[in-house]
């Protein structure tokens, strides 16, 4: 049985599908990303941390399947579909909307951190990348302990 916050497709109804460049980008630079993610060939969010480094992911993952745990708002999900994987799946939860065991749906302000915040506690950050990048990738809302092999 699903914990009743699992949610298998979380970008069903994403508000971002066809949203055009000049809507992206004011969008975009109101958001507070985590990751610096690549969403046009000219345009880089203002994310926290630069993941440039590709933390040793195969340059080529032409025919891969990719599972992203704790996909925050997609670099290392878009990272793997730049670097050719067939399938990718992003996992979040706390970033996602997820409610920890027993306690109430988290604020935005639960997230805050240095002098930026960590991404919106709802997912906006990876549902707009998604859309503009139009990604192929699959994505999971699930606790990390919830995962079960079923899931898409």
């Amino acid at each position: 049985m699903f914990r009743e916050d699992i949610d298998l497709d979380f970008l069903k109804n994403n508000p971002f599908n066809g949203i055009k460049r000049a809507d992206a980008l004011p969008k975009a630079d109101a958001f507070s990303w985590m990751h610096r993610i690549h969403l046009y060939p000219d345009y880089i969010t203002k994310g926290q941390w630069d993941e440039d480094r590709g933390f040793n992911i195969p340059v080529n993952l032409t025919g891969q399947s990719f599972l992203d745990i704790g996909a925050w708002d997609g670099y290392f999900t878009f990272l793997a579909e730049d670097r050719g994987a067939s399938q990718v799946t992003s996992v979040d939860y706390c970033c996602w909307g997820g409610r920890e065991y027993g306690l109430p749906e988290k604020d935005a302000d639960v997230w805050k951190k240095g002098q930026g915040l960590c991404c919106p506690a709802d997912g906006t950050t990876y549902k707009l990348a998604h859309a503009v990048r139009k990604s192929h990738a699959k994505a999971v809302r699930v606790n990390v302990y919830d995962l079960r092999p079923e899931f898409p």
